[in-house]
């Protein structure tokens, strides 16, 4: 039996492929959100649509067919976009206001909905 699993690297993503283990550099695999800097470990591999996606896993619905994200570096009010995997066509949510400093973020994508987190903008402040 072989077989090939998507890897995603610091600074790479590709394939392994099994029996052997030897890794190969996808170059399809160089995508980036219009509307926010990249992370390195912030893409995914997505079988429903098969090609790579510029959000973690989490971020991907669970059919495949839509992946959600927040503006980055974030800014006040900023939207929550849910785009289709297919065509990267996006469109824009005001989730409503963020706590004081802070930014809607998405985190999971599930059958009810996408889930945020109120992530805090700049730097944390002192403790104590």
């Amino acid at each position: 039996m072989t077989c090939k699993l998507p890897v995603v690297t610091d600074n790479d993503a590709g394939w392994v492929s099994f029996p052997g283990g030897s890794y190969q550099s996808d170059p399809k695999a160089n995508v980036t959100l219009a509307h926010s800097s990249a992370f390195p470990l912030s893409k995914s591999y997505d079988k429903a649509v098969e090609r790579w996606l510029p959000v973690p896993r989490d971020q991907i619905s669970p059919d495949g067919k839509h992946f959600a994200y927040a503006d980055l570096p974030p800014i006040d009010n900023s939207p929550i976009h849910v785009a289709d995997s297919s065509t990267g066509a996006a469109r824009a949510f005001n989730p409503g206001t963020p706590p004081t400093d802070s930014s809607w973020v998405a985190v999971d994508y599930e059958t009810e909905g996408v889930y945020l987190t109120a992530q805090p903008n700049g730097p944390a402040g002192l403790v104590g």
